[in-house]
């Protein structure tokens, strides 16, 4: 049901009605075929109230778009009035990025006659001393993409719920008295950020692009050819944080709690919680802190929830809050990415059976292939969408490349520990830990180099894609089904 009603939203931003019609299909058949939704008498009653839900979730989508449309007109109207300069008053609303020559906030102000409209623009400043829930006065022109990029930097924009882009120079930032925001955030989740951000850059130099942005996502400290060669290695989404980095965090705080015999599902929480609160909490991460709260709570209470039925609570509640995260390239790749890796999971059941090491291991590493292949497979046709081509080697190098990056982010999370604690043994290890990255970038650049070109694929239909997907990845699918999942596949492709 969860998955229907998230399906109903993204119908109404997106405005198209075949996803509304799918959504109410699968309404229809839980209310008749399921027992546990306790439609049984009169069946006609419940779905006729799931129908109602699901038109009610189109329009509330819809008109989140409408609302986003409206503020984007509103700043258009007010930098054109200024002949594209602008001067504004509000708060930094998001974690300042460090980006090359100043940084980037997200900006919530008021904008219209009598200052009546409140949106939320980016700003990109020359200023550093900038931090989150400080009243400043911006003093800029509004930044408009040239037009071969004007459609997909929109598109960027109202993923982020933006209605717009103000670029300031030196001195067009100006400080203001008093302070907004969420005061826990703006008190200590915002603080130890920025300690943990000036202890890494401190202790690593030049080094420290990768474990900054694999910690805490900041991306401005990386090499200006980094993220290409991740790209064309598709490896980008090891550095954009997401599920996988919250597992390991989770990971690492579960092998602590084995080693000294305290299990407390408790503390995994605010441990979670607090980690996505310093780190900023970005999209692709509240999915999979609501996705591992909704297992830790069912686990706690005794009634299990499958993963894929997290997955859908966590996107439906995300699409409740920020409906707009629909058009985000990222949110959609990260959905997607963790649907696939689910659905491959359910498949890989172990047989029960003695091996010997070398067969586990081969089995391992088969498994890690196949997840990354059906992680893979999900995301491909955005990739083609978007990008026009995709990596082939992208499964193999990430299977290859995953524990080094678990191993940075974990050493780099404990010594910035330890600058805390002990500044010697930091030091100490913010060395080991420079060598290694060194290491580490080598290897990426010597991949990316002897690595084949990415192949230019035309981007398939959409629904033929999943519907061959959805046959290959059932459960209790035969060769039938997969044959015929094959073959929509292929059509898919030529029906472009």
């Amino acid at each position: 049901m969860t998955w229907g009603l998230a399906a109903a939203i993204a119908a109404g931003v997106a405005g198209d009605v075949r996803v509304l019609a799918v959504a109410l299909f699968f309404f229809l058949r839980c209310s008749l075929q399921d027992p546990e939704l306790g439609w049984a008498r009169p069946r006609a009653v419940g779905a006729g109230v799931l129908a109602v839900l699901a038109a009610g979730s189109y329009l509330y989508g819809y008109a989140a778009v409408l609302s986003h449309a409206g503020k984007t007109a509103a700043f258009d109207r007010a930098a054109a009035a200024g002949d594209g300069k602008l001067c504004l008053d509000g708060w930094v609303a998001s974690y300042p990025q460090y980006r090359y020559g100043g940084m980037a906030f997200e900006f919530e102000t008021r904008v219209g006659d009598a200052r009546q409209v409140p949106i939320r623009i980016l700003v990109k400043s020359k200023e550093y001393v900038v931090g989150y829930g400080d009243s400043l006065r911006v003093d800029g022109h509004a930044y408009y993409a040239k037009e071969n990029r004007r459609a997909s930097y929109g598109r960027y924009l109202k993923g982020r719920a933006l209605a717009g882009e103000i670029r300031a120079a030196g001195g067009g930032v100006v400080h203001l008295a008093g302070e907004s925001g969420y005061v826990l955030t703006r008190r200590v989740f915002w603080p130890i950020h920025e300690r943990v951000r000036c202890d890494v850059v401190r202790g690593l130099g030049a080094r420290s692009g990768v474990p900054a942005a694999l910690l805490i996502g900041e991306r401005g400290f990386l090499n200006r050819k980094a993220p290409g060669i991740f790209a064309d290695l598709g490896l980008s989404h090891l550095l954009a944080l997401s599920g996988l980095h919250l597992g390991f965090v989770a990971a690492g705080f579960l092998l602590a709690a084995r080693l000294t015999g305290r299990r407390n599902p408790l503390l995994l929480i605010v441990v979670l919680v607090t980690y996505v609160g310093i780190v900023g909490f970005i999209v692709s991460l509240v999915r999979a802190l609501v996705m591992a709260l909704l297992l830790i709570v069912a686990s706690a209470v005794h009634r299990p929830l499958r993963p894929v039925s997290a997955l859908g609570n966590a996107l439906l509640l995300l699409l409740i809050i920020m409906p707009l995260s629909m058009f985000s390239l990222s949110f959609q790749l990260s959905f997607l990415a963790t649907y696939g890796v689910l659905r491959c999971v359910v498949l890989l059941k172990p047989s029960p059976g003695d091996y010997s090491w070398a067969r586990r291991l081969w089995l391992a590493v088969r498994s890690s292939l196949l997840v990354s292949l059906s992680a893979q497979l999900f995301v491909t046709p955005l990739i083609l969408h978007y990008f026009e081509g995709v990596s082939l080697l992208s499964p193999l190098a990430t299977m290859i490349f995953v524990l080094p990056v678990a191993a940075i982010l974990t050493a780099t999370a404990v010594c910035a520990g330890l600058s805390w604690i002990c500044q010697p043994a930091a030091s100490i290890g913010f060395d080991g830990l420079g060598w290694f990255v060194v290491w580490f970038g080598k290897s990426v650049e010597w991949a990316g180099s002897v690595s084949p070109d990415r192949v230019n694929l035309p981007a398939p239909d959409i629904y033929l894609y999943y519907g061959g997907l959805g046959l290959l990845f059932h459960a209790n699918g035969g060769r039938w089904a997969r044959s015929v999942g094959v073959v929509l596949l292929l059509i898919a492709f030529m029906c472009h």
